[in-house]
């Protein structure tokens, strides 16, 4: 991993989960924050039922990433015939979103990285390439919330307002 996975500029936050049944990292982030290469390769775009909109990238160096829950891909990953496309560290491959199995969850790019059938643990590599490291605190992404919960959440205070008023 030659780079953090989202731009200095973004809003972040991200902790240790790695396990057995959680084999990545989490990133929480706003949704449409993009979601960059962490390393020179080929990467393609797909759909999975637990990722929903994913990137694999198959980095020069063998490992495989995988980027889930993306709210879209990127221009690069859609513009030509060629479902695999080389990129380079930095690119651009979607944006941070919430589809899969996190749909109406918190918006957060979830990344794992393999060596042939061994999983790894990401952290410590983000930890060392997080352009916020020094930051005394890594302030938690802002939480986003879907249209249908807004609307339920309205009418919940709208239906207490109104039987106060009685």
């Amino acid at each position: 991993m030659f780079t953090f996975p989202l731009p200095a500029s973004a809003h972040y936050s991200y902790e240790r989960r790695f396990g057995v049944e959680h084999k990545g990292i989490d990133i929480m982030a706003p949704r449409g924050t993009p979601v960059l290469a962490v390393e020179a390769g080929t990467a393609w775009a797909t759909i999975d039922s637990k990722g929903g909109n994913v990137v694999y990238l198959e980095s020069i160096n063998g490992r495989r990433y995988y980027y889930a829950h993306l709210e879209r891909w990127s221009a690069i990953l859609l513009g030509t015939n060629d479902p695999k496309v080389d990129v380079s560290v930095g690119d651009i491959l979607g944006y941070v979103g919430n589809t899969g199995n996190a749909a109406g969850k918190a918006t957060h790019l979830h990344l794992q990285v393999r060596e042939g059938d061994r999983y790894f643990d990401p952290y410590d590599d983000l930890r060392a390439l997080d352009p916020n490291r020094d930051r005394s605190s890594v302030a938690p992404a802002p939480r986003t919330r879907s249209m249908s919960t807004t609307v339920l959440m309205l009418g919940a205070l709208y239906w207490m307002y109104s039987r106060s008023q009685r």
